[in-house]
């Protein structure tokens, strides 16, 4: 139970951030008109995946040293 919190704040944290800017990239980029269907869909995910995991890092560390160390 020592890392519920953080762990609950993470899930949302990345659920938020990966579909918003999911949504956000790919609209941007099928008005830009230069990238196929597929493209599109491969750039806009990869683009999400990534600044979720760099904006999720630091919560993904509170919540390991709370489960292991207890803080």
């Amino acid at each position: 139970m020592r890392g519920l919190t953080p762990a609950m704040l993470k899930n949302v944290h990345n659920s938020g951030t990966y579909f918003s800017l999911l949504f956000y990239s790919e609209e941007t980029l099928k008005k830009m008109g230069v990238f196929s269907a597929p493209q599109v869909s491969l750039i806009s995910s990869s683009f999400a995946r990534a600044v979720q995991s760099i904006t999720s890092n630091p919560i993904i560390v509170i919540k390991t040293r709370l489960e292991v160390l207890g803080f």
